[in-house]
C-alpha cells in the first residue's frame, strides 16, 4: 500500500473535495489518514483513499505552512492548499474535507496542528544546530 514505512497517527471517515473549475467537486468518501514516517519520525503526510476502489485522491506532506480554514458553509469542514502528489505529479490543490460531526472535525484540526508544532520545533532545532557550528 506504500504505507509500510509509516505509522498511522490519525484516521477518520470523511468526504474529500477539490476545488476545480470554480466549484467544489467531490473526490470521494473514505478514511483521511495522517501518517508519520518511521525512519526519521519527523515527516508527516495526509493520505486519502476512496472506499472500494482504493484510489489515492489526496497525498501530500503535512508542512508547517498548511493552514486549515473553516468552510463558510459548515462547522464540520475544513479547507486548505497543498502541493499534492495524488495524480502522479506535484500540483498545488485546494482541498476541503467534511466530517460527520463538528467534534470530529475539531479533533482532526488538533491532530494536524500538533503534528505541525512538532515539525516546527524540529526545524528550529536544526537551525540552532546549524548556527552553532563554526563554518570554515
Amino acid at each position: 500500500t506504500g504505507e509500510e514505512d509509516e505509522t498511522e497517527v490519525h484516521k477518520q471517515r470523511s468526504v474529500l473535495y477539490r476545488f476545480d473549475d470554480n466549484q467544489w467537486k467531490e473526490r470521494g468518501v473514505g478514511d483521511m489518514k495522517i501518517l508519520k514516517n518511521k525512519t526519521n519520525g519527523r515527516v508527516y503526510r495526509l493520505l486519502f483513499r476512496r472506499d472500494q476502489i482504493h484510489k489515492v485522491v489526496c497525498n501530500h506532506l503535512l508542512t508547517p505552512d498548511i493552514k486549515l480554514k473553516p468552510m463558510q458553509t459548515s462547522e464540520k469542514a475544513w479547507c486548505w492548499f497543498a502541493n499534492d502528489f495524488s495524480d502522479g505529479e506535484v500540483k498545488m490543490e485546494h482541498f476541503a474535507i467534511r466530517f460527520k460531526t463538528a467534534d470530529v472535525a475539531r479533533e482532526f484540526k488538533e491532530v494536524v496542528e500538533n503534528c505541525q508544532k512538532g515539525l516546527f520545533y524540529f526545524i528550529i532545532c536544526l537551525i540552532e544546530q546549524l548556527n552553532s557550528k563554526t563554518w570554515l
